[in-house]
């Protein structure tokens, strides 16, 4: 297993993964973690880490302890390694939600400025309500946003 620099993201890729790895740089702590959910993950998806060790799709439905909760750094094929952002900024995102929003995981599985509640966008009783983090001002160019990751379960609905 080694490391190789990749100048478009920044940060350390593995190379001949075989286990997991933990990557830090001054603004995140992204974990490089298996994808054996059975479909691809997307960028800039919310994901949990299994029992197994391993990434999935997080479903608000099915969360019955508290797991580490990440946003994949890149877009992570069945069967492969990728990085998820566990901690830290993410710079220059694009999404809808403004600056100084909360972004919770939808019912849906991907990102909302909507506080979920029992009774709107599909929320039901037994659900998770999940903070992601919040949209912030990018340092460089404060037209670009950035996502604070602080991801935790807030409450069973």
């Amino acid at each position: 297993m080694s490391y190789k620099f990749n100048p478009f993201t920044g940060q350390l890729d593995l190379v001949g993964a075989g286990t997991p790895a933990v990557v830090s740089s001054s603004d995140k702590l992204a974990v490089s973690l298996k994808n054996n959910s059975g479909v691809t993950i997307n960028l800039m998806s919310p994901v949990i880490i299994n029992s197994s060790g391993e990434i999935e799709p997080i479903d608000v439905s099915n969360i019955t302890e508290k797991r580490i909760i990440g946003i994949a750094n890149e877009n992570i094929p069945n069967g492969s390694f990728g990085l998820v952002i566990v901690s830290g900024q993410i710079k220059d995102v694009t999404v809808t939600p403004g600056i100084g929003s909360v972004v919770y995981v939808s019912k849906s599985g991907g990102l909302t400025a909507s506080i979920p509640s029992v009774g709107s966008n599909g929320f039901l009783e037994g659900d998770a309500l999940i903070k992601l983090g919040t949209i912030s001002i990018n340092e460089d160019n404060p037209i670009n946003k950035d996502f604070i990751i602080g991801a935790e379960i807030i409450v069973i609905l």
